[in-house]
């Protein structure tokens, strides 16, 4: 069986870090959640001037991050599918 695990990790410049996790059994449930998931990263980071990677439907992948400060403000969103015995 294949599953699809959503992870977002962000940093923040306070020092504070963190990540969450959520797993689904389809591609495109976890897809859509990715665009949720990227929609409130956009607004978490509405104060800071940003820089993002492009995104077209279907990647797996995105991030976002105060322009020229990854390293203390940034979110990544991933997919990754797996598969379970």
């Amino acid at each position: 069986m294949w599953v699809y695990v959503l992870e977002v990790v962000w940093q923040c410049d306070s020092g504070e870090c963190g990540s969450h996790v959520k797993v689904f059994d389809d591609v495109n449930s976890a897809l859509e959640e990715m665009k949720t998931e990227m929609k409130d990263a956009r607004s978490d980071f509405n104060r800071f001037t940003t820089e993002e990677t492009d995104y077209t439907d279907g990647d797996m992948s995105w991030s976002i991050w105060e322009k020229g400060e990854y390293c203390y403000n940034h979110i990544d969103i991933s997919i990754t599918e797996c598969c379970v015995n």
